[in-house]
């Protein structure tokens, strides 16, 4: 082997200011020789054993151990070559990590939002995964973490027992995170972080109660529920109870929270009530959909009168609502379908129940209703 030249020297000097275990390309000494003499230089210092290789085209200084000598750790070498990228870990590595799955992955894959590509480093194959840019939210930071393994444990596991367990895990901090990007969730992990988040408040109040640092006023019930006649929680008050499908509005602690009196706090809708469509909808999204709502008000705490409590789906509310307004004249323009209904089959619900109403409408109450539709269009041939 010959003298080493002068653009040898400069890189030989170059790499023995990077750290031990830290990788490097050759790009990084293009400003001293060509490519085909720093390409030179390292396939020398390789044969040498004073460098190694640990992926193609990504190099480093080897690191003395007890066990031996070893390069870069596979995350630097990662980072390295996702440069540029936002990279998460898979679900499953995530659900391990934050202790929500006892298997440990034996496959090293990777969320990016680059290419999908597989590469060998250090002798073994990696994978990255192009992903779509929700589920890189809050990529670097434990809240993300948390927010992969949901999504890789899927709708069934997902529930607010597990939310539970992940904001114990986290902390406050990274729990505010995991929350300030719930809009950003698929519906069902919304409403699973929805319900955790009521259940929380209210584990706090009975804390405060216990300690008597919270007045002792309590919220009056929601009034009893029945099938026959039929009477149930409709309305604002039926959209604020999460639903599977995501849909409604989330303001839980005003809704039956809410310390004013019981009067102003119009819960019921049907046979008796201030809005009564039974005689257009009849039993359309409570009894055929079987919406006992005991369970949901219990697990949150809102009190209620009689064992079992009836609601309206969230497409009965938001036609109830839409429909009331026109009995009484009014326009429904705020009920702004897109807002209320992000799901396609959500909104067909809503207007297959006011095509039902359609015929039984005054010609003054049917132009409402059509004002109120060409502004919520929704097109039929997309279901």
């Amino acid at each position: 082997m010959g003298k080493p030249t002068k653009t040898a020297e400069l890189i030989r000097k170059r790499i023995q200011e990077i750290p031990p275990g830290e990788p490097f390309t050759p790009d990084e000494f293009l400003s001293l020789g060509t490519r085909a003499a720093v390409d030179q230089t390292l396939s020398r210092l390789i044969q040498t054993q004073q460098i190694m290789r640990v992926a193609r085209g990504i190099y480093c200084l080897p690191v003395d151990g007890r066990i031996g000598r070893y390069g870069s750790s596979e995350k630097k070498v990662v980072d390295l070559i996702a440069k540029g990228e936002t990279l998460q870990v898979h679900g499953a590595r995530a659900a391990n990590i934050m202790g929500l799955s006892t298997q440990v992955p034996m496959s090293s894959i990777y969320l990016t939002s680059g290419r999908s590509r597989t590469l060998l480093i250090r002798n073994k194959t990696v994978e990255f995964r192009h992903a779509s840019s929700r589920k890189l939210l809050l990529a670097g930071r434990r809240a993300g973490v948390a927010l992969t393994a949901m999504w890789y444990l899927g709708k069934a596991e997902v529930t607010p027992r597990l939310v539970g367990k992940i904001r114990r895990k986290l902390g406050a901090e990274e729990f505010e995170a995991l929350k300030s990007v719930i809009n950003d969730m698929p519906a069902w992990m919304r409403a699973a972080m929805l319900v955790d988040e009521q259940i929380h408040k209210n584990e706090q109040r009975r804390k405060l109660r216990e300690s008597g640092s919270e007045s002792g006023s309590t919220v009056a019930p929601i009034p009893p529920t029945s099938l026959s006649p039929l009477v149930y929680i409709g309305g604002l008050a039926a959209l604020n109870l999460p639903s599977p499908t995501g849909t409604g509005d989330w303001h839980l602690e005003e809704t039956f929270f809410s310390q004013k009196p019981p009067a102003s706090r119009s819960f019921l809708f049907g046979v008796g009530c201030e809005t009564d469509t039974t005689s257009f909808f009849e039993e359309e999204g409570i009894c055929d959909d079987f919406y006992d709502c005991t369970e949901i008000l219990d697990k949150l705490c809102i009190p209620h009168e009689g064992a079992v409590a009836y609601a309206a789906t969230h497409a009965r509310a938001v036609a109830d609502l839409i429909l009331g307004a026109v009995l009484r004249g009014e326009s429904p323009d705020y009920v702004v379908l897109d807002d209320w209904m992000p799901g396609t089959w959500d909104k067909e619900c809503v207007y297959f129940l006011l095509e039902e109403a359609r015929p039984l409408l005054t010609g003054a109450q049917k132009e409402k209703l059509w004002a109120w539709e060409c502004k919520n269009p929704f097109d039929y041939g997309n279901v």
